[in-house]
């Protein structure tokens, strides 16, 4: 069997799969989680891994973030998230992966993994998603930005893709 001969479903939840890869790959790695003002009115963008001015010319790292904010509730929040957002990004990476092959050649045993990453990757980028939005709260003067949304989407497409493999494993003898 070739990929020509694959069910389009299959090839569905490939190009829904890769879609998330990429959103969460943008999403962690931009700086737009969240916008506070800062003291001098300037605007600060923060992310999981990077911080910046409003003019994305001063930028800082992950630890410096960390460091920001010691050991209060919000660095707790910060490490959580991150962690879970990494851990969901290398299963949708292993997802992606797996749905390419099932793309080409779909059977039950690789249906089965890909539901079991697909679900692991969505659920814990979904999981990271309410710890920072829950722990957002606390901060004054903020807002969620694109970064967080593009991550809840990308969640919300590997949950997608799992259930598009169980339609299409239904389908499969």
């Amino acid at each position: 069997m070739v990929c020509g001969d694959s069910t389009i479903i299959a090839k569905v939840a490939m190009i829904v799969m890769i879609v998330s890869v990429v959103c969460s790959t943008i999403a962690i790695f931009t700086p737009y989680w969240n916008e506070t003002e800062g003291a001098n009115g300037d605007k600060i963008y923060t992310g999981l891994v990077v911080q910046c001015n409003n003019t994305l010319g001063v930028c800082v790292s992950v630890q410096d973030i960390l460091d920001k904010y010691g050991n209060s509730q919000y660095y707790t929040d910060q490490l959580w998230t991150l962690s879970l957002a990494m851990i969901g990004w290398v299963f949708s990476i292993a997802a992606m992966v797996v749905l390419i092959v099932y793309a080409c050649l779909p059977n039950k045993i690789t249906a089965i993994v890909a539901i079991i990453l697909c679900f692991l990757a969505g659920g814990c980028i979904i999981a990271a998603i309410i710890i920072y939005g829950v722990g957002f709260d606390s901060l004054v003067n903020s807002t969620l930005g694109w970064s967080f949304a593009l991550d809840a989407a990308a969640g919300g497409l590997a949950l997608v893709a799992m259930v598009i493999v169980i339609v299409n494993s239904c389908l499969i003898p």
